[in-house]
């Protein structure tokens, strides 16, 4: 025979191959089918809620019965729940990757990018609901709820809690108006059918009083307690016994008694022991093949395990190697972008660039991009902003002249013809703002690094001798 579960021959119920019972695999095979098409019927008469218990239970016994993964689908979207759609199809399309409708739904429903983020956009709505809900304000959760509603229009669970919202502030018509639209899509929602008895609760008839009879009451204190005392049964058995025993009636009687135990020994508690093994026997049989059973569905899920983590593992694995190639490619655009601002003339912006790239990760090719960039505009800007500080400091606006002089400082270096200039217009400016610590800095840097300009060491060690010690 052949192994229903691999496909290969297999010799006896047990496959060689993959260790399953073939009966029992065959036995849950056929129980979810079942199930499934339990789940259809219920599914068909608009019994939403009865139809997911049913496939689900159908697919506990056989995770591969890719029919009933995408009706659940379409019951769920039938309900409105989407993501929980879409997750059924997507498992069933990887169970099953040929001829299998579910493929159709998913790229349907990602053609449809508006229904897309109309579902997610009535999912957040719901969730902002919920949480006006659990801090009493009703209010609010239904006018998130109304507008996840027009959103979606077969949302359940959005309809229920709107009708919990509007019973919460005691609307009880608007609550059955959302209650009738959740039973209009799924007729036996539980959650559905439990507000609709508490909105449409109806009292018992009243009795006509042509119709009533009057009560008879005792006359007196014994007729009463005569009456509470009634016993049927008690006047039966004065009437049956009477007063008066004779030994022949008791001797019958007691013959008659032993062949009643005498008729059960030997033909009732025979027959009460065989019924009782036979039960036995058969739970016990039961009791094996549901351990067969259980036993088979530990392997499958261990194997499926195993597979889905190597496979977890490997993706992780191509996902940390994309991620790397790209970062590495952007890195080398916006190298390639600092060099064309370059080539434009703005070298402010070339420069800004390159603050943002990862040194470390830049090819050879691009690092070499990298120095002749800063070694070209570097002096450029540090000459404009050099100018522009120059002009703001004798102008006297020595807020402005700081932020330009500092900038030119952070690209300067030693040989720059500017360098003493610069520190020396930062120490006046400090001065002026009565740092003097900071100004005695800069003066002393220019000392230092015998930076070039205009005899700038002199005019600096004459800053230094006008500060207060």
């Amino acid at each position: 025979m052949t192994c229903p579960n691999c496909k290969n021959p297999a010799r006896g119920n047990i496959c060689g191959f993959c260790g399953v019972d073939a009966a029992l695999y065959t036995r849950a095979v056929n129980m979810s089918i079942s199930y499934y098409n339990k789940g259809l019927r219920a599914a068909e008469a608009r019994n939403l809620h009865q139809a997911i218990l049913d496939l689900k239970s159908g697919l506990s016994i056989n995770k591969r019965n890719t029919q009933a993964r995408n009706l659940l689908g379409l019951v769920y979207f039938a309900c409105g729940r989407a993501a929980d759609a879409m997750q059924q199809w997507m498992i069933s399309a990887n169970l099953q990757p040929a001829e299998n409708p579910a493929k159709g739904y998913i790229d349907q429903c990602r053609r449809d990018r508006g229904w897309l983020e109309a579902a997610e956009k009535s999912l957040q709505l719901y969730n902002e609901a919920l949480r006006y809900m659990q801090q009493n304000s009703e209010d609010l959760a239904i006018i998130r709820l109304r507008r996840a509603v027009e959103i979606s229009p077969n949302f359940v669970d959005a309809l229920n809690l709107l009708a919990l919202a509007h019973l919460s502030v005691n609307d009880k018509t608007k609550a059955a108006a959302a209650i009738e639209r959740v039973l209009a899509i799924d007729a036996g929602n539980a959650i559905a059918r439990k507000y609709y008895a508490q909105v449409f609760r109806k009292k018992p008839a009243r009795i006509p009083e042509s119709t009533r009879k009057p009560a008879q009451k005792p006359q007196n204190t014994r007729q009463a307690a005569e009456a509470r005392n009634y016993n049927p049964f008690g006047e039966k058995h004065k009437k049956s016994f009477g007063g008066s025993f004779t030994v022949p009636g008791i001797l019958t009687f007691i013959i008659g008694i032993g062949c009643m135990f005498l008729f059960m020994r030997i033909l009732i508690i025979p027959d009460i022991t065989n019924n009782f093994e036979y039960q036995i026997y058969s739970l016990e049989n039961e009791l094996y093949e549901a351990r067969e059973y259980y036993a088979a569905e530990i392997y499958w899920r261990d194997n499926d395990l195993v597979a889905q983590a190597a496979e977890i593992e490997t993706l992780e694995g191509d996902l940390a190697r994309t991620l790397a190639t790209q970062a590495h490619l952007e890195n080398e655009q916006q190298a390639l972008m600092a060099q064309a601002h370059m080539q434009n003339g703005l070298h402010a912006a070339a420069l800004q660039t390159l603050d943002g790239l990862d040194y470390p990760r830049l090819s050879p090719e691009m690092a070499e991009v990298y120095h002749h960039i800063r070694a070209t505009s570097s002096p450029i800007v540090e000459n404009d902003y050099f100018i522009e500080g120059r002009a703001l400091f004798n102008a006297q606006n020595f807020l402005e002249a700081r932020f330009a002089l500092e900038r030119a400082a952070d690209l300067s270096h030693i040989e720059s013809p500017n360098g003493g200039f610069i520190f020396y217009y930062l120490g006046r400016i400090a001065e002026q703002d009565g740092n003097f610590s900071l100004a005695r800095d800069f003066y002393q840097h220019i000392i230092n690094n015998q930076l070039r300009g205009a005899n700038r060491i002199n005019a600096a060690q004459q800053g230094l001798n006008r500060l207060p010690s």
